[in-house]
């Protein structure tokens, strides 16, 4: 039993020597381990204290092995790196981490720490386990890779901040060319429409037509200038029949409207923030732009525009040679249809417009001039071969150049007899020269009224009167070139003249008889019923009366009252005025009639007349028909005499003035009447004609006035006369 335990405690001794030597054999590996690692390893207490160091640790810190233990390791520590190892070795955690570890030099280098709590038997801290990897040179590497980072970033950067500011640029250059393309293509479009357009209109439609293509709106008009100051459409698309009508006739002299302060140039305060450079108004909010006007400002606006539900509007000046012709008018129901961009391109093709409005309008009127000018041509020449006086046509010399038909037949020539001879080879005369000479001379005409030719004292001859005047025709410095002379055979005016004046001596005689007749039809209506009065007393006396001798008397009375009434038949049958027979007539039908047996009368006459009366096709008046017809057809037989050279025109016009008036113009485009006499054309025998009687509208004018109507004339020489005739729808007398 003892043996045994001594065995047991032999082997235990064995047991345990062998442990012993297996642990020193351990610890020395793991010191060898330790001691030959590349990290720092050390050692420190619950106080913090080093106990323990390795060779590598004493290597990096620059001490000894001495001057380390004992000595707390947060010594090698700042303040910030010395607070976060206290609270890890309260908190007994596990913690790695980089940070800056001062050596013996006072240099510094960078360790990557790894930290782990040493627990006694009872598992309670007793230490830490330091472990330091000197990761110095990863740092610079990781400073020098960020800093390289840093400036790659830096120039990553500015390089994508200027391709960015380069694509902006390349960006904005494409837009300008695109939108400069599109300029040219569109001023390319409008150089070709006015090069291949044929007429004004057609070259507005196309220009209309294309620029709302490239804006995209609904309603495109182009409107242009005219003399009276007026803006009206010349062409259009889109626009409602209303706002034309509305906008058609718009005057710069009356009116107020942004189109109109666009054309004359004059933009108000409240435009300038929607007009563009170029002096172009434009607006793509154009209710809330109103809206946000002052009232005084609102009123500068004629808001047809709002009215009609436009919401995009745009007016651009037509400009050429520095002038506004007219103005592009784009208008869209939407918002933001006329951006900035789109009005720049439109507005460098006004210039070309505005040629082609200036060609066209001139070539308009060039074409106009010209035929105007043949027509004055052919109307000359038509007024030197067939007119009724002679005519003859010279050089400044003298020399004929062309005499008409009359002339040479009166000569007992033809016209090429004359062609190239002297006028005073063949007619000497000095007192004539004189007269030539002066004219050429002065440039100034000379004219002569019936100047009397030949001599009653010779056989055969007789005394003949002729107007004369020699004009000069003048080249564009004013100067003399030629001469044309115009001779007028006036030798039945001349005995006119003579006859009138011996009627002259008639004419107090004529008007003391008109005069008469003018009392008999006042007398006739005074007396008339008076005379009535008397021959029914004498009637009913009659009838009463049983006494012989007063039935004679009645019967003297009727007698001399039936008298009584043939006088007055006979004095108003003499006055051609007899008392209106009134009837209900239709007015329409009478003026047809009237125009009809005119027409009739004088149908060699080339005439054109117009009847405007269609709105009286129902309308009636009570008046005498036979009376009625005798005023319009003496005033239609004065409008015809009128005509010079049996040509011209007659306008009928009729209509209902008021609720009891009917109005009756007839117009004619003739010699007119002069100023003077206009207040004498209704005067008894008062005439401007040779075979008048002048009673024609003196006798007009009572009819009328019978009727309770009245008559006005109106007339310019040269322009025509305008006769206006008032007549009540009912009768009055």
């Amino acid at each position: 039993m003892k043996k045994r335990s001594i065995e047991t405690k032999d082997k235990f001794i064995k047991e345990k020597k062998q442990i012993q030597n297996a642990l020193k054999q351990a610890e020395d590996k793991y010191r060898s381990i330790v001691e030959t690692a590349q990290e720092g390893v050390s050692i420190v207490n619950i106080d913090g204290k080093v106990t323990y160091v390795n060779k590598r640790m004493v290597e990096m810190l620059g001490y000894t092995e001495q001057e380390v233990i004992g000595v707390s390791f947060l010594k090698f520590l700042d303040e910030k790196e010395q607070t976060y190892i206290q609270e890890n070795l309260e908190r007994r955690k596990r913690g790695i981490r980089e940070r800056r570890i001062f050596k013996k030099d006072g240099s510094s280098l960078w360790a990557l720490e790894s930290i782990s709590p040493l627990l006694d038997a009872n598992g309670k801290v007793n230490g830490q386990l330091i472990m330091i990897t000197d990761i110095t040179e990863r740092k610079k590497a990781e400073e020098i890779l960020r800093r390289t980072n840093n400036e790659l970033e830096s120039k990553t950067n500015q390089y994508t901040a200027e391709l960015e500011e380069k694509n902006k640029q390349l960006q904005k250059e494409v837009q300008e060319r695109y939108y400069m393309e599109k300029r040219i293509l569109a001023s390319n479009t409008i150089l070709k429409l006015l090069t291949t357009s044929s007429s004004y209109g057609k070259y507005l439609n196309s220009v209309i037509k294309y620029i709302r293509n490239i804006t995209n709106c609904k309603c495109v008009g182009i409107r242009i200038l005219n003399e009276k100051g007026q803006i009206p459409f010349e062409s259009y698309m889109g626009l409602s029949q209303g706002f034309w009508e509305s906008e058609n006739l718009l005057s710069i002299n009356k009116d107020q409207c942004v189109c109109i302060r666009v054309i004359t140039g004059k933009p108000k305060v409240q435009d300038i923030k929607v007009t563009s450079h170029g002096g172009s108004f434009y607006c793509n909010h154009l209710i809330k732009f109103i809206n946000e006007l002052s009232d005084e400002e609102r009123a500068e606006f004629r808001n047809a525009c709002v009215k009609h539900g436009f919401h995009s509007i745009a007016v651009i000046p037509i400009n050429y040679k520095n002038k506004i012709l007219g103005a592009i008018h784009i208008a869209d129901e939407r918002a933001d249809m006329v951006p900035l961009k789109i009005i720049e391109i439109i507005e460098p093709l006004t210039p070309m417009i505005g040629e082609g409005v200036y060609r066209f309008s001139l070539d308009g009127r060039r074409a106009e001039v010209e035929k105007k000018l043949r027509e004055s041509n052919a109307i000359l020449e038509t007024i030197f071969s067939s007119a009724n006086f002679l005519i003859a046509y010279m050089d400044q010399y003298f020399n004929f150049i062309r005499v008409n038909q009359i002339y040479a037949q009166l000569q007992g020539y033809t016209p090429e007899f004359f062609t190239g001879k002297h006028y005073f080879d063949l007619y000497p005369g000095e007192n004539e020269r004189s007269i030539f000479e002066k004219v050429v001379k002065t440039g100034e005409g000379y004219s002569t009224y019936s100047k009397p030719l030949g001599s009653e004292g010779q056989p055969g001859q007789k005394i003949t009167f002729w107007d004369w005047s020699i004009q000069p025709v003048k080249d564009s410095h004013g100067k003399v070139k030629g001469l044309v002379f115009c001779l007028i055979d006036v030798t039945e005016r001349k005995r006119a003249e003579e006859e009138l004046i011996k009627a002259q001596k008639r004419e107090i005689e004529s008007k003391r008889l008109s005069d008469i007749g003018t009392l008999a039809a006042m007398v006739a209506h005074e007396l008339r019923n008076p005379l009535g009065v008397i021959q029914m007393a004498a009637y009913n006396i009659g009838k009463k009366s049983k006494d012989a001798f007063l039935n004679s008397h009645i019967t003297n009375i009727e007698k001399k009252v039936s008298e009584s009434n043939q006088i007055i038949n006979n004095l108003l049958s003499y006055s051609r005025i007899r008392v209106p027979h009134i009837e209900k007539i239709n007015i329409l039908n009478l003026l047809d009639e009237c125009v009809n047996l005119a027409g009739k009368r004088f149908f060699n006459y080339e005439v054109t007349v117009n009847r405007n009366f269609n709105l009286l096709k129902e309308e009636f008046i009570e008046a005498d028909p036979i009376q009625m017809r005798e005023i319009f057809i003496n005033i239609l037989n004065n409008a015809y005499q009128s005509l010079p050279e049996k040509k011209g025109k007659i306008e009928v016009n009729a209509a209902r003035n008021g609720n009891d008036i009917i109005n009756i113009n007839i117009k004619d485009n003739g010699c007119g009447i002069n100023k003077e006499d206009l207040p004498k054309v209704f005067d008894t025998f008062f005439t401007k004609k040779s075979k008048g009687t002048g009673l024609g509208l003196t006798i007009c004018k009572e009819l009328v006035a019978m009727h309770g109507g009245d008559i006005y004339i109106e007339s310019e020489p040269g322009e025509g006369t305008n006769i206006n005739i008032n007549l009540p729808i009912r009768g009055k007398i």
